[in-house]
């Protein structure tokens, strides 16, 4: 018993052995990293001034984020051919060698962000034939050789590529199978019309955070696959007629943050398969009467959130027969009679929207969609008393309903005149036939619901 214990102890010992020496000798773990794991390497914030040249060839992922390299000696990385993943952010680097790059036939994902690169060198990412992911945000780039990126033909994702780049016009990108470049955060001043011209596959643009200003005509000429545009927060105050030009693919469009005051029917009419358009957090005043037309069939969402409106013709909405979800609260509503053209629609409409009034001060702070018909008598007369149609608009509807209710019900014990005082003439005769013909009383029981109409 004792010595078969004894061969079972000396067996996992024999195992351990020939396990370390099986890892000794396909693996190399440097004495300063956190921890090595099968074929993956993490040597992050371990204050090194310098990439090891220990590492085992067939090391997959390397991080070696939040060190204090300041240059990538030329070698460094040359016997890493197995290399799929690496991480060199916030590790203070200044300088990337020409080439460094070229063994690493395999990578797949490179990080150089938040470092104080300021040049990149033609030929610095020579090599890279199969990488999908860069990342280079949070530097201090102010210049790209041309020619840069044409090696990197795999590239789908470009992640924020600069930190100062002051005009797009000296981005000279050559990566056609590029599908998505992020670009926010910097200081690009314009949007040329022949930054992207080569960039034929691109889905998705974000040129959020940056000064840009205005869209120029044809700004996104050769974009034709181009499906989601974000533009936050870009001091944008004109869009150009043509600015949109040659986005056909477009579907989503985020102009939210800016200061657009005006919008008219030539800011969307190019962009007929637009489904979600973010329109928030402006300074529109005025929306043209054919603004949505081209867009009508396609649109979906639409954001018109903390905007300056205070009035909105219907006009303007109906041609959105695709809309579902529709946002304009946070706005200075004016719920006066003028309104009533917009509340009209609303109630119509298969979607609920709520309006905060702003004036006048007998319904500030109060919703458009809850407030008593009785606060709307002066918006009535005797020339329009076709007013009770029906309603679809399930706020509308509830709150003139139980209003209408409830005047039918005083019509039994008071006057229609005390109860709803509206113009005197018109009231008058609708009172007396409410109590001589009982016509007139059906016609005033099924007024449960009830639409503003045109003044």
């Amino acid at each position: 018993m004792y010595q078969l214990h004894h061969f079972e102890s000396l067996r996992h010992i024999f195992n351990c052995l020939l396990m370390m020496m099986i890892q000794k000798d396909i693996f190399c773990c440097p004495s300063v990293c956190q921890q090595c794991i099968v074929r993956q390497v993490d040597c992050r914030n371990s204050s090194l001034s310098f990439i090891p040249n220990n590492f085992s060839q067939n090391t997959l992922f390397l991080y070696l984020s939040g060190n204090n390299i300041s240059h990538i000696n030329p070698n460094a990385l040359i016997s890493l051919q197995q290399l799929v993943v690496l991480h060199l952010d916030n590790s203070g680097i200044v300088y990337v060698y020409p080439n460094i790059f070229a063994e690493l036939k395999k990578l797949w994902h490179l990080q150089l962000n938040n470092n104080h690169i300021k040049y990149l060198y033609l030929g610095t990412f020579e090599g890279l034939s199969n990488l999908h992911s860069l990342y280079l945000q949070n530097n201090e780039i102010d210049f790209v050789s041309e020619g840069l990126f044409g090696n990197l033909t795999s590239v789908h994702y470009l992640i924020r590529i600069f930190f100062d780049m002051i005009n797009l016009r000296i981005l000279n990108l050559h990566l056609d199978n590029l599908k998505g470049l992020h670009l926010e955060g910097n200081n690009l001043t314009c949007v040329p019309s022949t930054a992207f011209l080569v960039l034929r596959k691109l889905r998705k643009l974000s040129l959020s955070q940056n000064p840009v200003g205005s869209i120029p005509p044809f700004a996104f000429k050769g974009l034709s696959k181009l499906e989601y545009l974000f533009l936050k927060s870009a001091k944008i105050n004109t869009v150009t007629a043509n600015g949109f030009s040659g986005l056909v693919n477009l579907k989503k469009l985020v102009l939210s943050d800016n200061n657009l005051v005006n919008i008219n029917s030539h800011t969307f009419s190019l962009l007929s398969h637009l489904q979600f358009l973010y329109l928030d957090r402006n300074k529109i005043i005025d929306i043209s009467g054919n603004t949505f037309e081209a867009i009508g069939l396609s649109l979906k969402i639409l954001d018109l959130s903390f905007n300056n409106l205070t009035f909105l013709q219907p006009i303007v909405l109906k041609p959105l027969v695709s809309l579902t979800h529709l946002q304009a609260n946070y706005n200075p509503w004016n719920c006066s009679c003028k309104l009533h053209r917009l509340m009209n629609w609303l109630a119509a409409a298969s979607f609920s929207v709520k309006l905060l009034c702003k004036s006048p001060s007998s319904l500030h702070g109060r919703y458009i969609n809850y407030v008593s018909l009785h606060l709307f008598k002066n918006c009535f007369n005797g020339t329009n008393l076709d007013i009770f149609k029906n309603s679809k608009s399930a706020g509308i509807q509830q709150s003139f309903t139980t209003s209408l209710m409830a005047q039918n019900m005083y019509l039994t014990r008071n006057t229609v005149k005390e109860q709803l005082n509206f113009n005197a003439n018109a009231v008058t005769s609708l009172v007396k036939a409410s109590y001589t013909s009982r016509r007139q009383q059906q016609i005033l029981s099924t007024s449960s619901h009830i639409i503003f109409v045109a003044l």
